[in-house]
């Protein structure tokens, strides 16, 4: 007899679209979106656990904090086998496989045309039954290494790194989500299995599916797997409070490597704490085109006057462990282009956002969700992200009908309501 109950069908009739959501004994959640007709497949793993979740209280009281890395760690070590390369079999079965760890959260995923169920199977073996050994994660450490060097030697991301290190003081994005070749050297297989043991349990896991399949099939297949476990208690994770002030407004570095021209990287710590996590999101996106993308009045000047080039780029980050406006590229004066975002942020403020252009904006975001319905990959993915959020793709777009200007407006004023960070990697001095 299967273990799943409490089965839900959430019908989107004016999308032509609906969503199950079920519950298994075991507290795993699993959400389903059929798609008739289509040929692509997807599905994913997601775990409320990553690269924030370093330190946390463990059943006896006692604080347990793990090596900075240790949520990306576990990522790359749950497809090594003794037995087989469970990359290479996703890989027979054809299929695209892969994970990725962020800052509050890891997602294990593949999408195929053939062979739906075996690949499902393996996805489910895979975070079910992970083999560490110290000979292995020895091994690791030395690839994992050599990824940390890689970006480490990128100038862009050294930037982009130095501005979030100056932005936050106690918010785990001050560090690298790969950690450092000192803190994963600390990391051992005994740490790997109490983490996996701790957040990897059915308790603590999403499973999404997306694409032309019989829900009885998933809910067999992975009823398989976790009949008869019993949901578990994860622990508590501890995050500092994070201070609204920045810790250092500018760093500049210099010989860091080869660039042609200095590089630049702005940020805006936006410490909102009352706010809809979803439509935040929403509105971040459209803030930054409305505001500066191609097309307004300060983008084409600034371009005008040569202090930015077609590698000027911007976007909103966010989690829930943190969030923030960034601006970057290339520019012989970047401290001249941030005055200027000051300047038309100052603007903005008191003279408001271009009414048509911001709804032409928000219109076009909605297009191009809407777009993504059409692909199993894409709509799945998006499940995903959203699987630990109290959302789905449908419910999340159902929120453009919310997004007014007056709440752009809002939102830019508390987004904007700090001071920035400005990062520089200069060129190299000549000897």
């Amino acid at each position: 007899m299967s273990d799943f109950y409490d089965i839900e069908i959430k019908e989107y009739p004016f999308l032509e679209e609906k969503i199950y959501f079920a519950k298994h004994r075991s507290g795993l959640k699993l959400k389903f979106i059929p798609k008739k007709g289509f040929q692509k497949k997807y599905a994913s793993c997601t775990f409320d656990f990553g690269a924030a979740n370093q330190t946390f209280i463990l059943s006896d009281g006692t604080i347990h904090e793990s090596p900075l890395g240790t949520a990306h760690f576990l990522e790359h070590k749950m497809f090594d086998r003794p037995d087989k390369n469970i990359l290479e079999q996703f890989s027979k079965n054809c299929a695209d496989s892969n994970a990725g760890t962020s800052y509050s959260y890891t997602t294990y995923y593949f999408s195929c045309t053939d062979n739906f169920e075996k690949n499902f199977r393996l996805l489910l073996e895979l975070v079910k039954n992970p083999v560490f050994t110290e000979e292995s994660v020895e091994k690791e450490k030395g690839i994992i290494a050599q990824e940390i060097n890689m970006y480490n030697d990128d100038p862009s991301y050294v930037a982009s790194v130095k501005a979030t290190e100056a932005m936050y003081k106690a918010n785990p994005i001050r560090y690298d989500i790969a950690g450092t070749e000192e803190s994963i050297d600390n990391i051992t297989a005994e740490e790997l299995k109490l983490i996996h043991g701790l957040f990897y349990s059915p308790s603590n896991m999403v499973i999404t599916v997306c694409g032309d399949i019989s829900p009885e099939t998933i809910y067999e297949i992975t009823d398989e797997y976790f009949a008869g476990l019993s949901p578990i208690s994860v622990p508590k994770t501890i995050i500092d409070k994070e201070e609204d002030v920045v810790l250092d407004k500018k760093q500049i570095l210099v010989n860091h490597g080869d660039v042609s021209m200095p590089l630049f990287f702005i940020g805006y710590k936006d410490n909102t704490m009352d706010y809809d996590f979803n439509k935040l999101h929403i509105a971040g996106d459209i803030i930054k085109e409305a505001a500066f993308g191609k097309g307004t009045d300060f983008y084409e000047k600034m371009y005008e006057e040569s202090l930015i080039n077609q590698e000027f780029y911007k976007y909103y980050d966010m989690d829930r462990a943190f969030k923030y406006m960034a601006f970057g590229g290339e520019s012989k004066h970047p401290e001249t282009v941030c005055e200027r975002i000051e300047e038309e942020i100052s603007r903005i403020k008191k003279e408001g956002l271009p009414v048509k252009q911001t709804r032409d904006i928000i219109r076009s975001e909605a297009g191009s969700m809407l777009r993504e319905f059409n692909s199993p990959v894409a709509l799945g993915r998006l499940a995903a992200s959203l699987a630990l959020k109290n959302s789905d793709p449908f419910e999340f777009f159902k929120l453009y009908d919310e997004i007014t200007t007056d709440y752009i407006e809002k939102t830019f004023d508390t987004m904007f309501r700090g001071e920035p960070v400005l990062s520089i990697i200069e060129e190299k001095k000549a000897d």
